[in-house]
């Protein structure tokens, strides 16, 4: 999996960006490269600087042939309640305004303690959707 910190930091140094949690999300799920996934993004509609829709992150998976299922809950589970549950596989987590990758319970996002030492906890935010990448080689 790709380091969550590098991506960042080639977003921010390199590419003067920020929004681009999206890009992060998908170059993590995909092992494509932040300048891959960000000109691919942009191609579909993204906007430098901007958040990136959902519709836009799928027509990328689609394009790129990687399979997908949506997950279902019946609640809204946490973030962190979702880290906690040890989950094997790759998921896109959705929460209001954000997309963060889990890769077997490796959340690599900013809001992960283990990647930013600013954090104590887990993000607390809610979860309204789960996209589990089922096939990943590209």
């Amino acid at each position: 999996m790709q380091d969550y910190e590098k991506l960042a930091k080639i977003g921010i140094e390199k590419y003067n960006d920020d929004g681009f949690c999206a890009v992060v999300a998908l170059a993590t799920v995909t092992g494509l490269s932040f300048k891959r996934v960000k000109r691919k993004l942009e191609k579909l509609g993204r906007v430098h600087r901007k958040g990136t829709e959902t519709s836009t992150m799928i027509e990328f998976l689609k394009r790129y042939n990687v399979d997908y299922k949506w997950l279902n809950f019946t609640n809204r589970p946490t973030i962190g309640e979702l880290v906690r549950q040890s989950s094997k596989g790759t998921f896109l987590l959705f929460t209001n305004g954000h997309v963060s990758a889990m890769v077997d319970s490796d959340l690599n996002d900013h809001t992960n303690p283990n990647r930013n030492k600013r954090r104590k906890q887990y993000s607390k935010a809610h979860v309204y959707r789960v996209l589990q990448i089922t096939k990943e080689e590209i």
